[in-house]
């Protein structure tokens, strides 16, 4: 019997870069599809399947509307306003990395204290931030481990991030759901080839195919084994740790949203406090929970 994880299954709805741009443009406001094929420059026919699938997972519903003729916009469900908290440590992390932060399109501000935001992630039951090392994760459903990707997404990342690097280095990194993947296994220790690929249920090859550009961007180190120099091990960076974040977001929103009959495949211990943990966004400066009603845009000077 295979199971899949909690990311995975999350991951298999939302992990592509056409999903993750779609999705952060609803947020911005747009419903029509010209306008999403305008802003985004996509192709008409992968706009098309993107909305179409995302509305099948009810992130979106189609809304009627009379213009002369019959037009439909695309609007988020609940399960698809949901994702905000993801959007906006997405958001977060990008500016924290991006070459150009001018080129990320508003200032965020937090309504109740009047700062810029900062999200961070707490442990609803100790309140304290939930950082990469302080989560014991435990399997429910039994089996290994499988983690089911389109076949199309395996062979296009790769030459994306060694041709664009960091002008698209959120969308191109966190739009694949393998990228994802690999960073979850090195958040939890798993840092040496053959562990990665049992534990994701990878190929050799994909997995050479990401590992390459995610150490040229920065994203994992290459250490050599002191007891056997032929072993290389792919260890976090600062650039990783701050990933953890958008981790945890994802995970959380896929165990709402897809767990369905048999429930989530995983638990989660916060080892601090000891409780099965779950995750609550606030503010870094007033530590108040924070959601999309709670931030406004400031358009820059």
């Amino acid at each position: 019997m295979s199971k899949t994880t909690s990311l995975g299954r999350a991951l298999d709805v939302i992990g592509d870069s056409w999903s993750h741009l779609i999705v952060k443009e609803a947020f911005l406001g747009t419903t029509r599809f010209q306008d999403f094929q305008k802003r985004l420059g996509i192709p008409k026919q992968t706009l098309m399947v993107r909305l179409t699938r995302l509305t099948e997972a009810a992130i979106f519903y189609k809304s009627p509307i009379y213009n002369r003729r019959l037009l439909f916009e695309y609007r988020l469900t609940a399960k698809g306003l949901d994702l905000y908290p993801i959007a906006l440590t997405v958001w977060w992390w990008h500016r924290q990395w991006h070459l150009d932060p001018k080129k990320l399109p508003e200032n965020l501000v937090h309504k109740q204290c009047r700062q810029p935001v900062m999200p961070r992630i707490n442990c609803r039951s100790c309140q304290e931030e939930v950082q990469v090392g302080s989560v014991e994760v435990r399997d429910i459903l039994e089996g290994k481990s499988e983690n089911v990707v389109e076949k199309s997404r395996r062979t296009r990342i790769a030459n994306e991030l060694a041709a664009q690097g960091d002008a698209h280095l959120a969308t191109l990194l966190l739009g694949d759901a393998w990228n994802m993947l690999i960073l979850d296994a090195a958040m939890r220790g798993i840092s040496q080839f053959h562990e990665i690929q049992d534990d994701l249920g990878i190929s050799s090859h994909v997995l050479s195919a990401r590992l390459k550009p995610l150490v040229h961007l920065g994203v994992l180190n290459v250490s050599v084994s002191s007891e056997d120099k032929r072993t290389k091990n792919y260890l976090m960076t600062d650039k990783s740790r701050d990933i953890y974040a958008v981790v945890l977001m994802i995970t959380s929103w896929g165990d709402r949203w897809l767990a369905g009959s048999e429930g989530p495949p995983q638990l989660f211990i916060h080892k601090p406090c000891g409780n099965y943990v779950t995750y609550q966004m606030v503010c870094g400066y007033c530590d108040h929970r924070i959601g999309a009603r709670d931030i406004s845009q400031v358009s820059r000077v």
